[in-house]
């Protein structure tokens, strides 16, 4: 059986995108005729632009890449810093090594399909660093998500904090909005900031790995044990 690497990025704010909010036409409130508050709606327009910067590509950037390893026993591995260049190097050399141990891999995270893998895409060409084949399409790449979306209508997806409260393991301490937050604090020399965004990064990976493994387990019925089927292998997950 090929493991699965489970893995969760953390992002924040790079150093453009207060340039392209600084572009940025903003619409006024009508309703304000008052010059200082005019320009305070600009300023609270543009700053809820800036907070949501570290959500896409374009204007963020990743700082820290935790993996899991499932199927095998090996310890968890984190890639973190400010080189983002050096930091994506470190990760796909990682999976190389990874495919050439274990003969193949499966790429797996939480929203993986919406945030994990288009990002790390993205961020690829903005650095232009060519894209590495396993971020090419979405063969070999899915979403824990996807075990809870039978069909397009379905509701039993959620966050990663639900998910965990509904298999009564420990939950998220603190919020992705915490992270830029952090980031900002090792610029002005604060070294623990590291260790926490990296922690904070671990928790979204342990939930999602718990998730896979439960997923993955062989069912053994008590009343019929001969009817037990094998492991499921990367190969046959059905999403």
């Amino acid at each position: 059986m090929k493991p699965f690497v489970v893995i969760d990025i953390e992002t924040v704010e790079n150093s453009r995108a207060k340039e392209l909010f600084a572009k940025k036409k903003y619409e006024v409130d009508g309703r304000l005729k008052d010059p200082i508050k005019i320009e305070q709606n600009l300023l609270e327009k543009r700053q809820r632009d800036l907070d949501k910067a570290p959500l896409y590509w374009w204007t963020g950037k990743i700082i820290c890449i935790c993996v899991n390893l499932l199927g095998v026993n090996e310890k968890p591995k984190t890639f973190l810093g400010d080189d983002e260049r050096e930091l994506l190097h470190q990760f796909f050399a990682y999976l190389d090594d990874v495919q050439k141990r274990h003969g193949g891999y499966m790429l797996i995270a939480k929203s993986g399909d919406y945030f994990d893998l288009p990002f790390m895409t993205g961020r690829c060409l903005a650095l232009d660093l060519g894209v590495p084949q396993v971020l090419r399409g979405t063969r070999g790449i899915t979403d824990i998500d996807h075990i809870f979306s039978w069909s397009a209508q379905c509701d039993q997806r959620s966050s990663l904090d639900n998910y965990a409260f509904g298999l009564n393991i420990a939950g998220k301490n603190g919020h992705g909005s915490d992270v830029s937050s952090l980031y900002n604090t090792t610029q002005m020399g604060d070294a623990d900031g590291w260790r926490k965004i990296a922690e904070y990064c671990a928790q979204d990976v342990n939930i999602a790995t718990e998730i896979l493994r439960r997923y993955l387990k062989v069912y053994i019925n008590p009343n019929v044990p001969e009817a037990t089927i094998a492991p499921m292998s990367a190969e046959q997950i059905p999403f």
